[in-house]
């Protein structure tokens, strides 16, 4: 491992390739709670793991510099509600103490109906920031995912307890004023497959969600409403 003194005589970029030696791996601590469940790493995974290695490397950043920022009209979501897609260009300058800077420049994008649009657009480019400068494996890799599965969520196979699920699950559904197929369109839309092919965990989760008041593209929650 470099030394201070090495890493001062190298500056940004001896630095940057110090943290890169002591982070290889950020573990995943973001899990979805329905769908094609599976584990990611977030923003605050990856501060987590590189703070402490760029402080002690005496790096600083990145300071954003957004060179273009565009939000335009999106795809409705299945109820109707207004959704906005927001594009960024942002420059991330990565400073040292003895002044010396290095920047790589980040595309990112974000879907939301309301405020958040352009907070998740900048949150993707911050993170892929992170992880492209400092070679980070996480395991997120959409290529680890076959094309089918990700262009086609409607021909993924059913849960094995669907069909004991099937009944009880619906009629949940239906104290919520949904039926099946405005949830399996949304599903669908929202590339989290059909609930017939989450898991029963996955489907329990959602059906609290659905109580806890979230999702308000499928419904709109009445007073008095189950849960």
């Amino acid at each position: 491992m470099a030394d201070l003194d090495a890493i001062e005589s190298c500056g940004i970029y001896g630095a940057l390739a110090d943290v890169m030696a002591r982070v290889g791996y950020v573990y995943k601590s973001g899990q979805t709670t329905f769908g094609d469940r599976y584990t990611y790493a977030g923003e605050a995974d990856l501060i987590r793991a590189l703070r402490p290695a760029m402080v002690q490397a005496g790096v600083i950043g990145p300071a954003p510099r957004v060179l273009s920022s565009e939000v335009v009209e999106h795809a409705p979501t299945r109820k109707g509600a207004r959704q906005f897609r927001a594009e960024v260009l942002v420059e991330y300058v990565f400073a040292h103490r003895d002044g010396s800077t290095f920047s790589v420049t980040v595309a990112g994008c974000g879907v939301d109906t309301g405020d958040k649009v352009v907070s998740k657009a900048m949150t993707n480019a911050y993170k892929y920031a992170l992880r492209q400068t400092f070679c980070i494996e996480t395991g997120d890799d959409p290529d680890r995912q076959s094309s089918a599965a990700q262009e086609s969520p409607a021909e993924a196979a059913h849960d094995p307890e669907w069909d004991e699920d099937r009944v009880r699950f619906c009629a949940k559904l239906r104290e919520f004023g949904l039926d099946y197929d405005a949830v399996k369109a949304w599903g669908l839309g929202t590339q989290q497959g059909k609930p017939s092919t989450w898991t029963r965990a996955g489907r329990s989760s959602f059906v609290r969600d659905l109580i806890a008041g979230k999702h308000s593209d499928l419904y709109q929650p009445e007073p008095g409403s189950a849960g």
